[in-house]
């Protein structure tokens, strides 16, 4: 017999010898494995019978299909016997010690960092990956992935987490007055080429179906409380922060459909709670129609409100507000619109506390449909510094023909050098091309 198969009959002959152990002592899973020329393989067995004894890579089989109901792993790592999986898991929660947290864990691991550890880095589990695989292709594949996990949703109900991290700063479970902790979860970056991409996170799918509900980032209270208490023990101080220096843009939105023409942007969502106490919103949104446009679900509420010292909405030259076709202001031109619709008859301009000045080389008021330009309780002043005592006799510029101010209840002709005109019941102030008038 050579000695390969030799070594064959001696792994047949020591599994069978682990298998009869493992059945006289009862054990149900027991782990053992041959030695070999390049690494100590693990074998093992699903049942106090045995199964075929594994060779190659490590392979642990704990099979348990109808139910899990004691905490456990098929294998443990850990480098320290002060806790257990159970007391970590306890403190994790901010529970007093030894609750009875439980856990099933394929594979579990255990690490503590004493006070005196030298080194930069103690893990539970960790995984190290280095890549000469090309990308490419639809989906990015052949992809090299640090720590990967699938998992599916089975059963009605269920709900499945691809990673989920706990962190606590006490393993009493009570409110501690430690200092200088830290809980962090972090994603790094390291650059050394400018010719290399960095997503920090990417939240995509490969859906057949839109869910009921989807949303790529949610907050929640820190305090995990009830609707009704949600942050009165504690929040986050904020959702978002960047730091300066961090980055150019802070954030992008783009359209709402990934191709078609007139698609307006996402919207931004202000919520509150109006006077009745009913959730409302305002919704903020851009298109090229409406450039940046503010409404509400609220009709009570105001979309826009502008506070705090000398506030302020500047607009450079050829901009303009335009509100429901109402009121217009453009710059480069000084238009100001009053009631260009029809339907909407009163108006109000000014503030009746203070003056009101409008600024223009010309100022012409012009009534839709010919009608009247009317001052009401009040008066209508010529500044003297610009036209002089309005009193009959004064000389005046005779290129200045035509009326300067014309009050009259009915239609005239313009008083200059070569009529009077003028109706009924009317006073007109002009130039007959030497002379002031008053009629």
């Amino acid at each position: 017999m050579d000695a390969s198969m030799t070594k064959k009959l001696l792994v047949f002959v020591f599994g069978s010898l682990l298998c009869a152990s493992a059945q006289a002592q009862q054990v149900s899973h027991p782990v053992g494995g041959p030695s070999t020329s390049t690494m100590n393989e693990l074998a093992s067995w699903n049942s106090v019978w045995g199964d075929t004894l594994k060779q190659g890579p490590a392979f642990i089989t704990n099979d348990m299909p109808t139910s899990i109901s004691i905490d456990g792993s098929p294998l443990t790592m850990r480098n320290t016997t002060a806790f257990t999986a159970a007391q970590i898991l306890d403190a994790a929660f901010i529970l007093p010690p030894s609750s009875g947290s439980k856990n099933y864990d394929a594979v579990r691991g255990v690490a503590f960092a004493p006070a005196a550890t030298t080194i930069n880095l103690v893990n539970g589990v960790s995984a190290y990956v280095v890549s000469d695989a090309a990308t490419t292709g639809v989906g990015g594949f052949p992809a090299t992935v640090g720590l990967f996990t699938a998992g599916v949703a089975r059963g009605t109900n269920a709900k499945v987490w691809g990673i989920n991290t706990l962190l606590s700063d006490t393993m009493t479970g009570a409110v501690s007055a430690g200092t200088g902790k830290s809980l962090n979860n972090e994603f790094d970056f390291n650059i050394s080429s400018p010719n290399t991409t960095v997503i920090g996170l990417s939240l995509a799918g490969g859906s057949k179906a839109q869910p009921a509900t989807a949303v790529g980032v949610a907050l929640q209270p820190l305090d995990l409380g009830q609707a009704s208490t949600a942050g009165t023990i504690a929040r986050w101080s904020s959702f978002l922060l960047s730091i300066a220096g961090s980055t150019n843009t802070f954030a992008g939105i783009g359209p709402k459909q990934a191709v078609g023409n007139s698609i307006q942007s996402q919207d931004i969502i202000f919520g509150f709670r109006d006077s009745t106490g009913a959730d409302a919103n305002i919704v903020m949104t851009g298109s090229e129609s409406g450039g940046l446009s503010l409404f509400s679900t609220n009709s009570n509420a105001r979309a826009l409100t502008l506070l705090g010292g000398p506030s302020r909405i500047a607009m450079g030259d050829l901009s303009g507000i335009n509100i429901n076709n109402r009121i217009v202001m453009q710059g480069s031109g000084a238009t100001f619109a009053l009631g260009q619709d029809p339907g909407f008859t009163t108006q109000f301009y000014g503030n009746s506390a203070a003056a009101t000045t409008i600024l223009g080389n010309a100022i012409n008021l012009t009534p839709a449909g010919g009608g009247a330009v009317t001052v009401g309780a009040g008066r209508l002043k010529l500044a003297s510094t610009t036209y002089g005592a309005l009193t009959s006799g004064n000389p005046c510029n005779a290129g200045a023909l035509g009326s300067l101010i014309w009050i009259t209840d009915s239609t005239s002709a313009v008083f200059n050098a070569t009529t009077t005109g003028g109706g009924t019941n009317g006073v007109v102030v002009g130039c007959d091309g030497t002379n002031w008038r008053v009629r």
